[in-house]
């Protein structure tokens, strides 16, 4: 009998379109992974950077991600960098703009209908 094989979904994906960094967050980020990512999207913050954080369908993070991810919007915010992000569910736009845990990400989430 054949056992089913799991998919593996890495936590996070950096793109670069054009000038635009395309961040992937998968919901299986964790707080480890996600200062990783803090590090490896610093080769791309020069000049002034364009980030689009995409959440896709996930309905849930852990509060210490989400403030680390908060935390890097403003890191690139204050750089001069322009960030937005966009997230499938829209369960997880209103948990974020509602609870006040993460500001950053607040002010520039949007619900994305696919």
């Amino acid at each position: 009998m054949r056992g089913t094989a799991q998919e593996y979904t890495p936590p996070y994906r950096i793109c670069l379109d054009n000038k635009l960094i395309m961040v992937t967050i998968n919901p299986n980020l964790s707080l480890t992974r996600c200062q990783a990512l803090s590090i490896e999207l610093e080769e791309y913050l020069t000049g002034t950077p364009r980030v689009l954080f995409d959440f896709w369908t996930t309905s849930s993070l852990d509060d210490p991600v989400l403030a680390e991810i908060d935390k890097l919007i403003t890191s690139i915010e204050n750089i001069s960098g322009m960030v937005k992000a966009v997230s499938r569910s829209q369960s997880f736009v209103d948990s974020v703009e509602q609870g006040g845990r993460a500001p950053s990400i607040a002010a520039v989430i949007r619900y994305f209908l696919s």
